[in-house]
């Protein structure tokens, strides 16, 4: 059993204990142990508990479980993976096992919350990435529309206009003057138009 923990914080292992006939067993003195993934073979134990015998009717003979506070004081490290084993006398013998290990990590930088943390960001992230794609779509559709648009000429005014209108709805997308080759404004019919200046109504 594999666990990831943040430092500050309480990691839980269970383990179950069995007589010599298989059956499970309360035991005695239960102790287990905590030590540092690596360390040298002659190193002491990073930190000992006292597994706790669950006592409810409802669990069956020898069930147990290991608490451990993974805490600087206690001697653990950020960044550090720890091996769990356990011993008790059972049955008149000393079985030992391995109840599991896990890994330090920085006050709430374990996965489940760091994911946790950065789903506010993804959510925003989505949020914008939405915006954007309803804006390229609004721009589209303009597009759309001036590609399907209506051109008119506006004779109404001082100076003639390059009017762009939506088709069915007559809504004006764009309005431009015209303008004769030596730039001044077309304002007859009898002027001829050399170029068009991109000057916005």
């Amino acid at each position: 059993m594999f666990k990831d923990v943040a430092i500050g914080s309480t990691v839980y292992f269970p383990f179950a204990v069995n007589d010599t006939d298989g059956s499970g067993t309360d035991g005695s003195s239960p102790v287990a142990y905590a030590r540092k993934a690596g360390a040298a073979q002659d190193a002491a134990p990073v930190d000992t508990a006292t597994p706790t015998l669950l006592t409810d009717g409802t669990y069956p003979s020898g069930v147990y479980e290991i608490a451990f506070d993974v805490t600087v004081g206690n001697g653990f490290e950020v960044g550090e993976e720890y091996l769990v084993f356990f011993s008790l006398t059972a049955d008149g013998q000393t079985p030992t096992g391995v109840a599991g290990s896990f890994v330090v990590r920085a006050a709430e930088s374990t996965l489940y919350e760091v994911a946790s943390t950065n789903l506010g960001s993804v959510t925003s992230a989505l949020a914008n990435i939405d915006t954007l794609i309803t804006s390229a779509l609004a721009n589209i559709d303009t597009l759309i529309n001036f590609a399907e648009a209506d051109i008119v000429v506006d004779t109404t005014g001082d100076t003639y206009t390059l009017v762009a209108k939506i088709k069915d709805t007559d809504t004006v997308l764009s309005t431009k003057y015209l303008y004769q080759i030596g730039g001044s404004p077309v304002t007859a019919q009898t002027h001829v138009v050399g170029r068009t200046l991109e000057s916005e109504l």
